[in-house]
């Protein structure tokens, strides 16, 4: 959250006010109803929500590199990874992530995502 809107849902404004114009992104008009002291859980009542969410970030690092080898694996040398995903149906395009505060990230460069496909695991 922008600080600009934080501070006034979570700091500055009494509970049962209304704020003036707040303007990080857009134009927003906060009403603070109540307010709840902000507690920390213990470890073990959160400890099995956070294995259960590294397992899952782990299991699916493995789908994705298991994948990525099968087709490295299937298409033949000097096919780019394009022509690959076509061959098992899958797509592949390119596409600029947008940084914050609109910048664009730079494009990656081909020879380095075909490269990225060529590393062996481990």
């Amino acid at each position: 959250m922008v600080p600009e809107f934080g501070n006034v849902a979570f700091y500055s404004l009494p509970v049962g006010q209304t704020s003036d114009l707040v303007n990080p992104f857009g134009y927003h008009i906060i009403h603070v109803n109540s307010r709840t002291e902000e507690t920390d859980p213990p470890l073990a009542q959160v400890k099995e929500r956070i294995s259960g969410t590294i397992l899952a970030q782990r299991t699916h690092g493995m789908l994705a590199t298991a994948q990525a080898t099968r087709c490295r694996r299937r298409s033949p040398a000097g096919r780019g990874l394009e022509e690959a995903a076509r061959a098992r149906a899958h797509g592949a395009e390119e596409r600029t992530v947008r940084a914050r505060r609109g910048r664009s990230a730079p494009r990656a460069r081909r020879a380095l995502i075909a490269r990225a496909f060529d590393l062996q695991g481990g």
